[in-house]
């Protein structure tokens, strides 16, 4: 076996990089929305060998975590316990698809 040039080595870690990357998106959007997509066959080759392996609940919740937003104004003002209140007096807890958010 020829020895990889450090040039190589590089452009080879950086491909195992990004295919590892895209894995790791495509499992964490497949786990959060339920499904992916593509729009290129080679998308969908990707997709698929992503199957391979699966995110631990730990995985899981760093990912959530590095990709938590602030939603800011209007929503933490309209999700404050005094406005939900105002809008929905004592029936908040009535509405069917009603769950607390942390």
């Amino acid at each position: 076996m020829l020895p990889l040039s450090s040039s190589m080595e590089f452009t080879l870690g950086a491909e195992l990089a990004i295919a590892l990357a895209l894995g790791v998106g495509f499992g964490f959007c497949l786990e959060r929305a339920g499904f992916g997509s593509a729009r290129k066959l080679s998308q969908l080759q990707d997709n698929l060998a992503s199957l391979d392996f699966t995110l631990t609940d730990e995985q899981l919740q760093r990912l959530d975590a590095a990709s938590a937003i602030e939603l800011g104004f209007p929503h933490d003002f309209l999700a404050s316990e005094g406005v939900q209140q105002v809008i929905y007096g004592n029936t908040l807890p009535l509405i069917d698809h009603y769950h607390t958010r942390s």
